[in-house]
C-alpha cells in the first residue's frame, strides 16, 4: 500500500516562537548548554489535520537540545 502524499500546501511557512537557553562553565575548556524551543505558531494550517470525530488537531514545534563543548 503506497500511503504517501505531498502536504506541503498544509504546513504554515512562516514560524513564530521562543528560544531559551544557557551555557554552564565547568572549566576554561569545558561548558555545557542547554537550549529549548517552542514555536508559538502551528505547524499545519488550521484544520490541515483532524481527529476521528473531525476535530482540528493542533502541532507546534517543539526542541531541546544539550550539548558539551571542548575548546583545545
Amino acid at each position: 500500500i503506497d500511503s504517501t502524499y505531498n502536504n506541503k500546501n498544509n504546513i504554515n511557512t512562516l514560524e513564530t516562537g521562543v528560544l531559551l537557553g544557557g551555557s554552564f562553565y565547568i572549566n576554561d575548556k569545558l561548558s555545557v548548554s542547554i537550549i529549548g524551543y517552542r514555536a508559538l505558531s502551528r505547524f499545519y494550517k488550521y484544520d490541515a489535520i483532524k481527529d476521528d470525530a473531525g476535530n482540528d488537531i493542533p502541532f507546534y514545534y517543539t526542541m531541546a537540545r544539550i550539548g558539551i563543548s571542548y575548546s583545545f
